[in-house]
């Protein structure tokens, strides 16, 4: 048996290796241009078959709710308003009365979320039943899932890109997704209503005359979003390869602990024990230090997004306050701008806000990709047709070579007649 050095390299009993310097790729995401086209390849299929008719009529109905929720959110917005006045003005027939309006609108917002969230739990299990189906069959015909473990060890773990990583591409698609529309559809929405409270005015402050154009709100809320996004994907960008790493490291690790099991005769017999715990800690440590990282860089973004967060509900007030105290607006108008800049911040903030879980959701896409490009390279392997004559094994002029096409044996051929056996057999690792 040939044997090719390895940079880094654990062996075990049963022979699953890791190395560390084979492929780096393994290691590494793919670039954000290529994860949208993987994106695409895996998530469009379903949408075009007949079992999708159902999930179709589902994401209308999702659209539906989510636009009701922000018509809700404009009305909640001119409730301030009118609340906040009547408070002022110790006016208590319309404190009632805006408390009963308060209590019409909260109980048809608690309905439309609640039976949204429904329909987008139904759609999402319909839609990973059908990948996983996809999947597995994709696994399993033409002996795939053999053919895996012959090609370049790209995809370690598939039983966790079917099981676990499709749940999470669902899920996180559908999450970020309507959220990102919601937040557009939002900030369209609450764009114009801050236009429209942010009319140009002059007043005195400190014996100096202010002057604000139009729109001024709106301006400051984009600015004040533009510089927390920027400098969240800056303080952010490692997170994406990070979660990458993590979920590959944890899936060898648990995979190493099943093969033991799997393999526990085979380990016992050859004492295979001291080198199975070796490479049990060998997996862990890498669980363990990418973890570290991970929450290191996890806790600086955190420090940036939840200050951001804390200075965002005080930011609108300080702005609006001197034309309060300048009497050119009323406390009511205070409260309809706090809530109209914080929509319009928070749709304007998606990336900020959904940084880690589109993080997690790129990993999750080149997790299924590399998976994908495994099968076809499986799938590509050359295969032998043995043809049945008579009751001997016999082989004729094969070529034996390594799937990266190191040349092992160039014309082997023998003939087992029955009753005979033959073992091959070489070192761990080999």
């Amino acid at each position: 048996m040939l044997r090719k050095e390895k940079p880094v390299q654990s062996e075990s009993v049963f022979g699953k290796r890791r190395f560390d310097g084979e492929n780096p790729e393994r290691h590494e995401s793919q670039s954000v241009f290529d994860s949208v086209k993987a994106f695409f390849r895996i998530a469009v299929p379903f949408w075009k078959t007949r079992e999708s008719g159902l999930a179709w009529v589902m994401l209308v109905g999702i659209v539906a709710l989510s636009a009701l929720s922000i018509y809700l959110a404009k009305q909640f917005n001119d409730w301030y308003k009118g609340f906040w006045d009547y408070m002022q003005a110790y006016n208590l027939d319309g404190f009632i009365g805006m408390l009963w309006l308060f209590g019409f609108l909260a109980t048809v917002h608690v309905c439309a979320v609640v039976y949204r969230r429904y329909i987008i739990s139904a759609m999402e299990i319909r839609w990973r039943r059908w990948l996983t189906t996809d999947y597995i069959r994709r696994y399993t015909e033409n002996g795939t899932f053999y053919r895996l473990q012959l090609t370049d060890q790209k995809t370690d773990n598939p039983d966790q890109r079917i099981s676990e990583d499709l749940s999470q591409f669902v899920s996180l698609t559908v999450t970020i997704v309507i959220s990102i529309l919601t937040d557009l559809s939002m900030l369209v929405t609450f764009a114009i209503v801050l236009w429209g409270l942010s009319q140009a005015v002059t007043f005195p402050v400190m014996g100096y005359e202010i002057s604000l154009p139009d729109g001024y709100l709106l301006y400051l809320a984009i600015i004040y979003a533009a510089f927390g996004t920027v400098f969240t994907f800056i303080i952010g960008r490692p997170l994406v390869l990070l979660n990458f790493r993590q979920q590959r490291y944890e899936a060898d690790f648990r995979f190493s602990l099943v093969r033991l099991r799997e393999n526990a005769e085979s380990v016992a017999i050859y004492k295979g024990e001291l080198e199975e715990r070796k490479r049990f800690n060998s997996l862990f440590l890498d669980v363990v230090h990418n973890y570290v990282n991970l929450i290191v860089k996890t806790k600086q973004i955190g420090y940036f997004t939840l200050g951001y967060a804390q200075l965002a509900v005080i930011f609108p007030i300080l702005i609006s306050a001197p034309m309060y105290f300048a009497k050119i607006i009323t406390l009511g108008s205070i409260m309809q701008i706090n809530s109209a800049f914080g929509k319009v911040q928070d749709s304007l903030s998606t990336l900020i806000e959904n940084f880690t879980s589109l993080a997690a959701w790129k990993a999750v896409i080149d997790r299924l990709s590399l998976f994908e490009k495994s099968i076809r390279a499986a799938d590509s392997l050359p295969r032998i047709v043995p043809e049945k004559s008579g009751q001997e094994l016999s082989l004729e002029h094969v070529r034996v070579t390594k799937p990266d096409g190191t040349l092992l044996i160039p014309d082997l051929g023998f003939t087992l007649p029955p009753g005979r056996s033959l073992l091959i057999k070489g070192h761990s690792g080999c």
